[in-house]
C-alpha cells in the first residue's frame, strides 16, 4: 500500500475531482526495465511508483485535476511518455519526469485522452473536451505538443474510445456527448456518423455487430455500424456500464445492482 501525499503543499481546493483519479502502467525507463505505476490525482500531481509501492517521482502539472492519462512511446525514444488530460487549460505531456505543455488553444477542459498508433505515422494523441470539440496532437519530443486537427461534436465529450472495432469499418474514434449524440469519427477527425440518442450519452461501447450508446436516465440505444438505430431500451435505474464480449449478447449493469443480458429474439 502507498499513501499518496496529502500535505498542505500539495493540497488545493481547485477542480472537481476527488483523491486518486487514475492509475496507468508506464514503461517510462524503457521496455527493458520494470514499468512504473503512474498515478494521477485531483491536485494535478503525477506520481511514479515502483512495484514495491515506493514513490520514485512526483511532478505537478498545469492546470487543475488529472481527468485521464495514457502512457506510450510518443516520440520514438524507446521510453513511454504520458499524455495527460487535465480538467482545464493545456494539453500536457509527461516526458522523463518533466511536464511539456502547449497547443494553440488554452482552456479546452479535457475529459478523456486516447492514443492512435499506426506503423507509418507518429502516434496521435486524441483529447475529448468540455468545450464541444475533439482535439488531436502529436508529440515530437522535448517540446510542445503539436496540434493536428479539431472536430466540433456539439457537446461535452463524456466517453471516447479509439480502435478497430469492426474490420469493415477500420480504425475509428467512438464517443458520446452531452449534446445527446453518439459519434464515430475517422482517425483524421472526419465524422463518419452522428446518431441522435435523445439524452446525454455517458458511454459508448462497440459490440460484435455495432455499438451501444449508454445514456442518462436508464436509456440504452443500439446502433448498427453505420449509425442506424437498431433498438432502444429504457431501464428503471441508471446504467452503470456494459460488458461486451465476442458474442451477440452484451450485458448491461444498472446502478441498483441489476445485471441484464440481451437475448436474441
Amino acid at each position: 500500500m502507498c499513501e499518496i501525499p496529502n500535505d498542505a503543499g500539495r493540497r488545493e481546493s481547485k477542480g472537481n475531482l476527488v483523491g486518486v483519479t487514475n492509475v496507468r502502467l508506464g514503461y517510462v525507463n524503457g521496455r527493458d526495465a520494470a514499468p512504473w505505476l503512474m498515478v494521477g490525482t485531483q491536485f494535478r500531481w503525477v506520481y511514479g511508483l515502483d512495484w514495491s509501492g515506493t514513490i520514485q517521482h512526483e511532478v505537478m502539472h498545469y492546470y487543475y485535476g488529472i481527468q485521464d492519462a495514457v502512457y506510450a512511446d510518443l516520440d520514438g525514444d524507446g521510453k513511454d511518455e504520458g499524455a495527460i488530460a487535465l480538467e482545464y487549460f493545456y494539453p500536457s505531456v509527461w516526458d522523463d519526469g518533466v511536464e511539456n505543455r502547449g497547443g494553440s488553444a488554452g482552456g479546452p477542459g479535457f475529459t478523456n485522452v486516447e492514443l492512435y498508433a499506426s506503423d507509418d505515422a507518429a502516434p496521435l494523441i486524441i483529447y475529448g473536451t468540455k468545450q464541444n470539440v475533439v482535439r488531436s496532437y502529436t508529440y515530437p519530443g522535448e517540446g510542445r505538443p503539436v496540434e493536428q486537427w479539431v472536430t466540433n461534436v456539439g457537446g461535452e465529450v463524456h466517453d471516447m474510445r479509439c480502435g478497430r472495432f469492426h474490420d469493415d469499418v477500420g480504425d475509428e474514434i467512438i464517443l458520446g456527448t452531452s449534446g445527446f449524440h453518439a459519434w464515430s469519427l475517422g482517425v483524421d477527425g472526419t465524422p463518419r456518423f452522428r446518431a441522435s440518442i435523445g439524452d446525454r450519452v455517458l458511454q459508448v461501447r462497440a459490440t460484435r455487430d455495432g455499438y451501444l450508446a449508454l445514456a442518462d436516465h436508464g436509456l440504452v440505444v443500439g446502433l448498427d455500424t453505420d449509425g442506424t438505430e437498431s433498438g432502444r431500451w429504457r431501464f428503471p435505474a441508471l446504467v452503470a456500464g456494459a460488458a461486451v464480449s465476442a458474442g451477440p449478447n452484451p450485458v448491461v449493469v444498472l446502478t441498483d445492482g441489476t445485471v441484464l443480458r440481451r437475448v436474441e429474439s
